[in-house]
């Protein structure tokens, strides 16, 4: 349930983003509600920031296809450049729509709540509720930690790619990096991937996961209630369509597809490291690559299994609906149900279906193995 599981981590992670500036988002305590910030001098820093990570990541790309490093060094950049441009895809808002949206879906969640529990004598936290609470501290503790992580790699390979430093005419030149230089590229670093990982962690954890896991809840809710009691589950499953489309107009165009695309390619590019060049990387760089691939699988699953159990789920809830004994008897009931459909987590113009994360996982296993096999030939 979005106020009893997400809204608590929520608050917690936009009182942190507030000390970066780096979300235009604000929880007012008076209200209960999510609000955009409304001051011209927050905007300006915060598109400043954003579009520093869209040129940092387009200088990225364009060094790493035309300069003269390594295929490994070139493959673990590439590791480094997907995570900035996944997080770019999660956080990129720049006009008021995009940043509307997912404000919109979290405060109808928590309107939708207050009225759902007025018919929940007791509530209790089901096995995603306790998932999501032991996931969203670790998506935090994570988006605080990397910034610090990657100075660390900065300081020990201050010429390692796609990072500003082997940009630099030093490192090209083989020629020793001043001091003062260094401390300004480990400071550019960690404030950059800080803003990133605040921001990006945020649409991640309480924006994509919130629409799916409670939607999730609230179908496994509506369809413990007796079926005698049609009218009054179907009243409620209109409102859950309702949610779907603030759901969809948050994440289906932007959030959504980031996680798509990202994900498989982090997991394409860390599993290459980890098979072909751990003889190559070395220590403590190489631990970064099997994390970064477990945690884009576990999310990759957690996210794409979670939205096509909504779809069965509401599927099955529609079933029984018509089998039961009031469907053959109310003609009004027959229209009702026959005019909604199962509820569906988009991105782009695709769906979740009970196939896609096996699809999904299978592609990134197929596209590993023939690169392998490519490579050794």
């Amino acid at each position: 349930m979005f106020n009893t599981t997400f809204l608590p981590h929520l608050v917690r992670h936009l009182k942190i983003a507030s000390y970066f500036w780096s979300l235009p988002l604000l929880y007012d305590s008076r209200t209960g509600r999510i609000v955009s910030r409304k001051t011209r001098a927050f905007y300006f820093i915060y598109k400043s920031e954003l579009m520093i990570h869209i040129v940092y990541t387009v200088f990225q790309y364009i060094f790493l296809l035309t300069s003269n490093y390594s295929v490994t060094q070139k493959f673990t950049g590439m590791v480094f450049t997907g995570l900035y441009t996944t997080a770019l895809g999660l956080r990129f808002s720049w006009d008021h729509s995009t940043i509307s949206a997912p404000v919109e879906m979290m405060n109808a969640l928590i309107t939708l709540e207050e009225d759902l529990m007025k018919e929940i004598v007791k509530y209790r936290p089901s096995i995603p509720d306790r998932i999501m609470n032991l996931l969203l501290p670790l998506i935090l503790a994570t988006a605080i930690l990397l910034p610090f992580a990657f100075v660390l790699v900065q300081v020990q390979f201050p010429c390692a790619p796609p990072f500003l430093g082997s940009m630099l005419p030093y490192c090209r030149n083989g020629i020793g990096i001043p001091v003062w230089v260094r401390i300004f590229i480990s400071g550019f670093e960690f404030v950059t991937f800080a803003h990133v990982a605040l921001a990006a962690s945020f649409y991640l954890g309480h924006a994509l996961f919130p629409g799916i896991v409670c939607l999730w809840n609230y179908v496994n809710i509506i369809g413990k209630w007796r079926l005698e009691q049609s009218h009054r589950v179907i009243q409620a499953y209109r409102k859950l369509k309702i949610i779907e489309l603030f759901i969809n107009q948050s994440n289906q165009k932007r959030i959504f597809p980031s996680v798509f695309i990202g994900f498989p390619s982090l997991q394409f590019f860390t599993s290459y490291v980890c098979i072909r060049l751990h003889d190559i990387v070395e220590w403590p760089a190489f631990a970064m690559f099997p994390l970064v691939y477990v945690d884009a699988f576990i999310l990759a699953v957690v996210i794409f299994t979670a939205a096509a159990k909504v779809y069965n789920n509401s599927g099955e809830l529609l079933q029984n609906l018509k089998a039961s004994p009031d469907f053959g008897r109310k003609s009004v009931l027959r229209r009702n149900i026959r005019a909604v459909t199962s509820i569906k987590i988009k991105f782009g113009v695709n769906f979740v279906d009970s196939e896609t994360p096996l699809v999904i996982q299978d592609f990134c296993t197929r596209t590993t193995a023939t690169f392998l096999l490519i490579s050794q030939g």
